[in-house]
């Protein structure tokens, strides 16, 4: 179901809910929009430990609130608001980015009217981050080839090393830069990238976008009442 939607309304509905957090005040909101990530998730095919594997990476930033929770009026519960903000765009997110492709998300990004400058640059970005990496996977293995250890980064000798592995891929990468430049302009690029055109909005898709719009209007109406539970 998620997946069919056009990429424009999955992007509308994801940062549409991010948007609004802030102006949601009501712990019983913050966990019908948790709810709604929850379903979200299940329906749009993600491996769900996949998911919460990479959500074990983001934990320890999610105790910071709970370190400032002397600070708040409300203790421990604005604290709770505050990492349910996180989770919830955090899932989100995830369910958008693994969803959709490349192509799509810059399509989509391109259609609602982001800067163009923006989505080139997202562009190029995402075609070479892949070589990028590979490039410095083969940069670090060669220098733990030569006793170089990440672990122990804080010794003299081996911050040295990682400070030559970083700047040898600065070089190559403004090297790389210059050749790709070129090379576009060898092939006619004139500041204009062309992309691929997905199918047009359908009855569905203006559906599902009114739906939500309703059902957000609705939730923001009773939280400001204090009536969602």
């Amino acid at each position: 179901m998620w997946g069919i939607l056009d990429i424009r309304i999955r992007i509308l509905i994801v940062f549409g809910i991010i948007f609004l957090l802030p102006f949601f005040h009501n712990l019983e909101t913050f966990l019908v929009i948790l709810g709604l990530s929850f379903v979200l998730l299940f329906i749009s095919g993600i491996n769900i430990k996949s998911f919460f594997r990479s959500f074990t990476y983001i934990v320890p930033f999610l105790l910071i609130p709970l370190l400032l929770v002397p600070f708040y009026n409300s203790g421990y519960t604005r604290a709770f608001i505050i990492i349910l903000k996180f989770v919830i765009s955090y899932m989100l997110l995830y369910i958008l980015i693994f969803n959709s492709s490349e192509s799509e998300m810059l399509y989509g990004l391109r259609k609602l009217g982001f800067p163009k400058i923006f989505i080139d640059i997202m562009s190029i970005f995402f075609r070479y981050i892949d070589l990028l990496t590979d490039k410095s996977k083969r940069k670090l293995i060669a220098q733990k080839s030569r006793l170089f250890e990440l672990r122990s980064i804080l010794k003299r000798k081996n911050s040295y090393s990682l400070s030559a592995v970083i700047t040898s891929l600065l070089m190559d990468s403004f090297n790389r830069t210059e050749r790709i430049y070129i090379a576009m302009l060898s092939r006619g690029y004139k500041g204009e990238l062309y992309y691929k055109d997905f199918k047009k909005l359908n009855g569905r898709d203006v559906t599902v976008l009114f739906m939500f719009v309703i059902f957000l209007v609705f939730l923001f109406i009773l939280d400001r009442r204090g009536v969602i539970l």
